[in-house]
């Protein structure tokens, strides 16, 4: 069964042999970013979610990337229900993606 709302992922070919890696890695942070929300540790979301937004961003995960850029925003203003909203959706976007590798000489 085909899901019209997959999202397209472009990996570099270069980075294809990461990738299990770092999916595997999301889950087990996604468990530390409820421990931080759970613990109202607003300095931790700040912390956790701009590590994220970062390695997201190096892998080419650009939506993974934007929701880690607002768990870190909530962090910032100290929103608990906002951090708390972005976890389901960042665990949701990576059950509904499809990773394309590219040749980058293309």
């Amino acid at each position: 069964m085909e899901h019209s709302s997959m999202e397209k992922v472009y990996i570099s070919e270069i980075l294809a042999d990461l990738i299990p890696g770092f999916l595997a890695t999301r889950e087990s942070e996604f468990v530390e970013m409820q421990k931080l929300v759970d613990a109202k540790n607003f300095e931790g979301i700040v912390k956790m979610g701009h590590k994220l937004k970062g390695s997201s961003l190096n892998y080419g995960f650009k939506t993974l990337g934007a929701l880690a850029l607002d768990f870190e925003q909530a962090g910032k203003e100290n929103n608990l229900t906002k951090a708390q909203s972005i976890i389901p959706k960042m665990r949701n976007h990576l059950k509904n993606i499809e990773i394309v590798i590219v040749n980058d000489e293309d």
